[in-house]
């Protein structure tokens, strides 16, 4: 088994708090959702076009980690068929191509942050936000965001303009 796949088995296990594991829904969905995007990465054949059902993301992790198999593999990745590439899906293109990798995006399409959500709520049930502008790893894109006020505290999302996309991303021929 290679690094990439080891990551994809243990990356959870040593990244959710101990508290968290009562949540056996959530886990079982991450579980799912780690083993789903490897497979899609490991199998697809470049260019990789990334399904429908990924471009409104879902969590970060298994997206960064099949953006390193498809480095790791030479694949390139191209993003196609919505308006938007949202929450993770969006972090797969940043990571992908501050990886070096070969990524493009459908022209016109934007891409949508936003702050991670905790997995643990607030000691009054309510969503816990995680600061995630310093994972956005493209150079140009971060400076945009944080010219523009950073990712928002309240979960809600920036929008990437289609000049920065086309400029940090690139579009899709």
């Amino acid at each position: 088994m290679n690094y990439i796949a080891t990551a994809f088995v243990f990356a959870f296990y040593l990244t959710i708090p101990q508290s968290a594991f009562s949540q056996n829904d959530l886990i079982r969905e991450e579980k799912r959702l780690a083993s789903e995007m490897y497979s899609w990465a490991n199998n697809c054949v470049g260019p990789c076009i990334l399904p429908k059902k990924f471009l409104e993301g879902g969590s970060g992790k298994p997206f960064i980690l099949a953006a390193l198999k498809l480095k790791e593999d030479n694949k390139a990745l191209r993003v196609i068929g919505a308006a938007y590439c949202s929450s993770a899906c969006a972090v797969l293109v940043d990571k992908l191509k501050s990886f070096g990798g070969d990524v493009c995006v459908e022209k016109g399409m934007l891409l949508r942050f936003h702050r991670a959500f905790a997995l643990e709520p607030n000691p009054d049930g309510s969503k816990k936000y995680e600061d995630t502008t310093p994972t956005i790893a493209v150079p140009g894109a971060k400076a945009w965001i944080d010219a523009n006020g950073g990712i928002p505290a309240d979960g809600s999302w920036i929008v990437i303009p289609t000049s920065i996309v086309a400029t940090q991303y690139g579009y899709c021929p």
